[in-house]
């Protein structure tokens, strides 16, 4: 995709620390594509033999490849890591938003917020009392911080987050467009033959380092934390709970649900559609496949799937039987139909 900043290929060459191709050196790249889409302006990148014959026929200006990547074309550019190399250079491309002290005038910030060096508060942004925020955050347009919520230095809150009183969020933290943080947990009790409401008054923490997709929901505890641990990262759409303890490191894609009262332990990946039911406890290292239903522990470095989910290896062995069901059947009949007949003889 074409960038609105231009590099010569030197340029890349220097912050990848690679020699520069021989007469490359002056041509003007405009930005970052596949190799079936990039032009003669852009970089493409390659990161198996397998895609040889495309790297070849590519019409990209230069090609980000591995070091043994066969062929002799002038065009590739042999990195020791494809993808640490080609984030670099579409950071070069695509560069976040620089830090900047700035508080637009359509903005309702409370007179007791604290707003640290170079934060920036877009169009619409309501800031409510004893909000503190850390310094070089962004804060786009249309968010809402409610009050007492504390947001850590180095944050990027996009637009039209919805974050409630009382939440704490920590450092680079990551927030997409729509998410809503601290929302009341769901808890109903039938008391005298009604269904009434249990007000949840705990909050939310985001510890350093997470990434929330876009529209995702992350309630508030009943009466202490909902909780997601250091570097996590959601995709959209992710619902987690009140109660729900995240520990570190782990990733949940599109369409989790977490209910409530569940630990997620360290280093977990589960994945789209995932439903994991309330109070039981997910152990270190899981993996945890999409669309499973998850209705017990899981123990620590389980790899498990299904509906309900139970270990992979026994799904395989399930799945075998299952498709060539047809072809067991009829022997099936046979053996159970002698077994009832010396049954019969017993």
């Amino acid at each position: 995709m074409k960038s609105s900043v231009t590099f010569k290929v030197a340029d890349l060459c220097a912050a990848l620390s690679i020699p520069v191709p021989d007469g490359l050196g002056e041509k003007i790249i405009h930005g970052v594509g596949t190799l079936e889409s990039a032009t003669g302006e852009e970089v493409a990148f390659v990161s198996k033999v397998k895609y040889q014959k495309e790297a070849a026929s590519s019409a990209a200006a230069v090609i980000l490849t591995p070091i043994d990547f066969p062929g002799t074309d002038e065009r590739f550019l042999p990195v020791n890591n494809v993808m640490e190399s080609l984030l670099t250079i579409i950071t070069m491309f695509h560069p976040t938003p620089k830090p900047e002290s700035f508080v637009h005038s359509t903005a309702s910030v409370a007179e007791d917020a604290e707003l640290g060096e170079n934060v920036f508060v877009g169009p619409g942004v309501v800031i409510e009392g004893g909000v503190r925020i850390g310094a070089n955050t962004r804060i786009e347009s249309g968010t809402f911080l409610g009050e007492d919520t504390s947001i850590g230095e180095s944050c990027w809150i996009s637009p039209n987050v919805t974050i409630l009183e009382k939440t704490v969020i920590g450092n680079r933290v990551r927030i997409h467009p729509g998410t809503v943080i601290g929302a009341d947990g769901f808890r109903y009790e039938l008391i005298s033959g009604r269904l009434r409401k249990i007000p949840q008054v705990g909050n939310v923490v985001i510890e350093d380092d997470v990434e929330i997709g876009a529209n995702c929901t992350i309630d508030r505890a009943f009466l202490e934390e909902t909780r997601v641990g250091a570097r996590t990262k959601m995709d959209n759409s992710v619902h987690i709970a009140h109660n729900v303890q995240i520990g570190s490191d782990c990733i949940l894609v599109a369409q989790v649900g977490i209910a409530g009262s569940t630990k997620v332990g360290r280093g977990v990946m589960i994945g789209g559609g995932a439903g994991l039911k309330d109070h039981i406890t997910v152990g270190d290292g899981a993996r945890i496949a999409g669309r499973s239903a998850i209705q017990g522990n899981v123990a620590p470095g389980a790899q498990v799937v299904g509906t309900p989910a139970i270990d992979v290896k026994s799904y395989a062995r399930f799945s075998t039987f299952y498709r060539n069901f047809g072809d067991i059947w009829p022997r099936l009949r046979v053996m159970l139909a002698e077994f009832e007949k010396n049954r019969s003889r017993d």
